[in-house]
Order: C-alpha cells, then structure tokens, then sequence
C-alpha cells in the first residue's frame, strides 16, 4: 500500500515498538493523540479500533493523520509518519494471526479478553498509509 520507501531502521522499529502515537484532527481542528497498537503490515499500518470513539469519528471527517514511534529519550531514534488513513480497510492474508502473534499478551493480560474478543470489539481496521517519514 505504501507508495513510499521505508529505511531498515524505520521497518525495524514499526516491527517492534509495541506503541505508537496516532494524531487525528477532531471537528473543532484541535489535534488529538491517541496512544495505539500497531501492526505494519503489507506496506500499511494497522490499527483496530472500536467503532464509536474520537479517532474513528475523526478519520472520517479528515482522512490525513501523523504516526510517531517515542524517541530514545535524548533525541535520538524519532520517528515520525504523516499518512492518509483509512476506516474498515481489508488486511491481507495472515494479518489477524500476525497482530495476535504480537499484541495477544496484552490482549489476554491487559484487557482480559480472548483475541477472537478483542477483534469483536475493536472491529475497525484502520489502515495508514506513509506518505512523509521523518527519521533520525
């Protein structure tokens, strides 16, 4: 999906942060960061939302959305996605058993739910499409 070229650096990181930042714009143009899990996964990042909350009503008004990764703490190892998203996209082949294989600790632990649970109630997919990266 990504028409885009990612650094190793960069790929190496959306494969094994747990964590992102994703900025959408609300109604009254205020930014709002949302702490999310992630998958890059086809050329795209992932997102599972549940249906009614700020950053899905959001991404339908204003599709154009940034992705952050935190820093190492000195400044160093930022990275930093602007991206279109997208609401109820279709994930190629393998990506559920791929986003379970990475967030099923939590999903068990933190929310105490199955992954069959989590995916009913974080039924969204959101998929983000790189269009700027910035990475250092």
């Amino acid at each position: 999906m990504s028409g885009i070229e990612l650094s190793q650096d960069v790929t190496d990181r959306l494969g094994k942060e747990a964590v992102a930042w994703l900025v959408t714009v609300n109604a009254k143009g205020q930014p709002q960061a949302s702490p999310v899990w992630y998958l890059w996964h086809g050329g795209a990042l992932w997102v599972q939302s549940q249906p009614d909350v700020g950053k899905t009503r959001n991404i339908g008004t204003n599709p154009k959305v940034a992705f952050h990764l935190d820093g190492d703490g000195r400044g160093g190892g930022i990275v930093s996605i602007d991206a279109t998203a997208e609401l109820g996209g279709t994930p190629s082949e393998g990506y559920r058993e791929a986003y379970a294989a990475k967030y099923e600790h939590l999903i068990t632990g933190a929310l105490k739910t199955t992954v069959e649970g989590f995916f009913d109630d974080y039924s969204v997919p959101i998929a983000i499409t790189p269009a700027r990266v910035r990475a250092w």
